[in-house]
């Protein structure tokens, strides 16, 4: 997590880590995100617990959200549009690959 985390710094990026998703949303509570990096299975609390719970904060509706996953199947990538994220990207995605995919979400965000 941490490489990882170092790797999106290198490219600009300002970066908090959470290894759960209740740290996770200690973290949205303490400051605004313009981006959340999710990995769908986590335990306790996978992802897609986590972004219902981010959803359902109004707070937090503008806050674009993106689903890792080691899984890329259109179903997999359904289930998590569906349940509230904005893009789904499965492992091993790319830096530049994930890089793209925020640069696109903050577009989006801007309209």
């Amino acid at each position: 997590l941490e490489p990882f985390a170092d790797l999106l710094r290198l490219e600009g990026a300002q970066v908090d880590i959470a290894t759960s998703g209740q740290q996770a949303l200690a973290l949205l509570k303490d400051k605004p995100y313009d981006v959340l990096i999710s990995d769908i299975g986590m335990e306790g609390m996978d992802g897609y617990e986590l972004i219902r719970e981010v959803r359902k904060n109004p707070q937090w509706s503008a806050l674009q959200a993106v689903a890792l996953s080691g899984f890329g199947r259109s179903v997999d990538v359904n289930r998590a549009l569906r349940s509230g994220f904005n893009a789904h990207l499965a492992k091993p995605a790319s830096v530049a690959h994930i890089c793209q995919t925020i640069a696109q979400l903050s577009l989006k965000a801007r309209k």
